[in-house]
């Protein structure tokens, strides 16, 4: 994405602004609207991270999972 002549990548999406930054992780703008962005060039790969620590998917309070709520 080109964003006032900077390039970079979506990092992420909330309330329908672009969180943009550059590939090592620097930060162009968190609240980009998409009116001011312009598509370079679409992604053909996907950038995944490796984590060693294990993240649950739900929360237990009091002993009880709350994926059923």
């Amino acid at each position: 994405m080109r964003y006032k002549n900077q390039i970079g990548t979506i990092y992420g999406l909330s309330s329908g602004y672009f969180d943009i930054r550059t590939l090592s992780g620097e930060k162009i703008h968190s609240s980009a609207k998409y009116q001011d962005l312009k598509v370079i060039e679409r992604a053909k790969t996907l950038i995944l991270e490796r984590r060693n620590q294990r993240t649950f998917l739900h929360l237990k309070e009091g002993g009880v999972s709350c994926a059923g709520l």
